[in-house]
């Protein structure tokens, strides 16, 4: 959050006016954590990378859809993670003034698709 702040509230003549949230298919933390939460444990529950990956899983827990794919929630999470740039650009007082988009980079076709953006 400190870095956000400083990017719109800290660069004096040349705030930033974009704010990109970036994730990616084939991601293996978005899968283990698809994988975690119904029920197989790739990661170890004491481990760094476990809390790290805390808001994923729960995100991913909140879908009890077996339709949905790992990519499709790589997606939901570059949207959730949209929001919370949006709710701090808000406290902010700048998201008027800062676009908060969401992209997913397909890592087998090479093409960035916008799948959240400011309006």
């Amino acid at each position: 959050m400190s870095v956000l702040t400083y990017g719109v509230t800290g660069i004096k003549g040349n705030p930033i006016k974009e704010v990109r949230v970036v994730g990616h298919t084939d991601c293996a933390g978005v899968a283990a954590c698809y994988k975690a939460v119904r029920g197989n444990k790739d990661i170890a529950p004491d481990s760094v990378l476990w809390t790290w990956l805390g808001p994923l899983r729960e995100l991913a827990a909140l879908c009890k859809n077996d339709r949905e794919t790992a990519d499709e929630l790589a997606v939901r999470n570059v949207r959730a993670q949209v929001q919370n740039v949006k709710e701090v650009l808000g406290r902010l007082g700048r998201l008027s003034e800062v676009q908060a988009n969401g992209y997913i980079y397909n890592v087998f076709n090479g093409k960035l698709e916008l799948v959240a953006e400011s309006i």
